[in-house]
């Protein structure tokens, strides 16, 4: 059940009942608690992308937040699974991050306080590589954002889509086929 009606700062309690055939249950033992204010949402997005079988490409990982974000982890994923990330680097948003990437984890943090200021534009620079030809959605998944205070911040993702090209190798002949 979601209450999406809530002030924050105030407590709510709730009780639940059964209904069957036979009537409606007694009440369950009640649950309280106090609505918080989870601050400002942060937005995420993945750009779209494409490459040919064996070639890379650029895409970003978009960010649009009000308040200063000091650390990042997801998983970028592509399904169905076509292309490789082969590198991440940081942008002008995150100029003094340190960055890492292993199957599809990226984290990003600061060792000297840094943040990622108010606003909007890439935090990180992806270069993939197509591996089979076909279209993917780029997606985040398990993200966690932190403020310099170490507490979570809420976030929402947007998908991207890549596609990988089949093309022949560059040195392919083509050889007609008759009727003998």
């Amino acid at each position: 059940y979601d209450d999406d009606s809530v002030t924050s700062g105030v407590e709510y309690c709730y009780t639940v009942t059964a209904v069957y055939d036979e009537g409606e249950s007694e009440d369950s033992n009640e649950d309280c608690a106090t609505a918080t204010d989870p601050g400002s949402i942060v937005g995420l997005s993945v750009t779209n992308g494409s490459s040919d079988v064996g070639a890379a490409d650029n895409i970003s990982i978009d960010m649009d937040n009000e308040d200063p974000v000091a650390g990042f982890q997801f998983e970028l994923s592509f399904d169905p699974d076509i292309a490789s990330i082969i590198a991440v680097e940081t942008t002008d948003r995150t100029e003094g991050f340190m960055l890492s990437a292993n199957d599809g984890i990226i984290i990003g943090f600061s060792l000297t306080g840094e943040v990622i200021n108010s606003g909007t534009g890439p935090i990180v620079a992806v270069t993939v590589e197509g591996d089979s030809p076909g279209d993917a959605e780029s997606c985040l998944d398990d993200i966690v954002l932190a403020d310099s205070d170490g507490d979570a911040m809420f976030s929402t993702a947007e998908c991207g889509e890549y596609t990988v090209n089949d093309v022949p190798p560059p040195d392919a002949i083509e050889l007609p086929v008759g009727n003998g």
